[in-house]
């Protein structure tokens, strides 16, 4: 029979590696003129930074009757800021929405979110010999938040259609929006 805490803590950045502080600009033949072209790929962001994540886990690990029945219950948390996401600015400058996809980027630290969590998984040897029974549960629970978001967020009904919905301060990130609906 066994009894163990375990605790763990990290923090560590993220880099997008197509993202630049620079405007990025790629060179080809252009095929009708056979002239070098250019084409601005991202305009660049001095001021863009690492996506940062903090984690810390705390769980306890036990078995019983000669660990017939074991198991474990861990609780996480998980925050992350600057994360980064697409700038929406105006069409008048350049950087338009073509469908789904951007014709350039102009990326930005954009929001933080903190996520937790808790785990609890439970093992039993329900027989043992020439028929071995064993069970496995497995439960969880995962909640998210947005703790901070630094885009312009206006409330319009196709904000929150779609893929990319707007995210919204003290909300999970991935709330599902519906419209009251009274059958067929």
């Amino acid at each position: 029979d066994r009894l163990r805490f375990r605790l763990s803590y990290g923090y560590n950045g993220n880099v997008n590696q197509r993202e630049s502080v620079y405007p990025i600009v790629s060179y080809m033949v252009d095929t009708y003129t056979q002239q070098l072209s250019g084409k601005l790929q991202n305009i660049g962001n001095p001021s863009l930074r690492w996506e940062k994540v903090s984690n810390l886990n705390a769980a306890l690990d036990f078995s019983l009757l000669g660990s017939r029945i074991s198991g474990s219950v861990e609780w996480y948390t998980k925050n992350a800021s600057d994360l980064i996401g697409n700038n929406i600015v105006a069409g008048s400058t350049g950087i338009y929405k073509n469908g789904v996809v951007y014709n350039m980027t102009n990326r930005l630290n954009y929001a933080s979110i903190s996520t937790k969590g808790v785990d609890f998984e439970l093992h039993t040897k329900n027989t043992v010999g020439v028929v071995g029974w064993h069970t496995d549960w497995i439960f969880n629970y995962t909640g998210n938040k947005v703790t901070d978001y630094m885009l312009e967020s206006k409330p319009i009904i196709t904000n929150y259609l779609g893929v990319n919905t707007n995210a919204v301060v003290g909300e999970s990130l991935d709330q599902l929006y519906a419209l009251p609906w009274q059958g067929l």
